[in-house]
């Protein structure tokens, strides 16, 4: 665990972890505000350590989605994959009975670049009664 990771209880938010080592649900923050450095911080440090980051019941704008990733960096533009019209930082993911998934096997996001990506925010806003789960799994290397 960081240094920064242990101080987390002077924040003003409550992480939840999931399973003992990935995962942690993130309560008490609100996408929709803008959130001071501190608290970006701590969100920063839970994610390297926790690998996956949940925020539930966040009914965030397109905008309010750009301007929290920024906050952990330059945002990237996928070479190939189709943007939201209008955003081109934004991988428009859509599914119906027309346009089935694809994504049901193990993949990693653009980790062939040379300089990857921290990650992916994710923001789910239509899904299915059953199913739709988004499974992350935490490789080790050197094992």
């Amino acid at each position: 665990m960081t240094e920064q990771l242990a101080r987390l209880d002077a924040l003003p938010f409550r992480l939840m972890p999931m399973t003992p080592t990935i995962g942690a649900e993130i309560d008490g923050i609100d996408l929709r505000e803008a959130l001071s450095d501190a608290v970006i911080a701590g969100l920063r440090a839970a994610l390297l350590d926790r690998k996956v980051l949940f925020f539930r019941d966040q009914d965030i704008t397109t905008e309010q989605h750009l301007a929290f990733a920024r906050r952990f960096g330059a945002l990237e533009v996928h070479p190939f994959a189709p943007c939201k019209p209008g955003y081109p930082e934004v991988l428009a993911i859509t599914h119906d009975e027309s346009n089935p998934g694809r994504e049901n096997e193990w993949h990693s996001d653009v980790t062939w670049r040379l300089e990857p990506s921290l990650g992916s925010i994710l923001r789910g806003i239509e899904m299915p009664p059953v199913g739709g789960d988004t499974l992350f799994l935490r490789h080790v290397c050197g094992l």
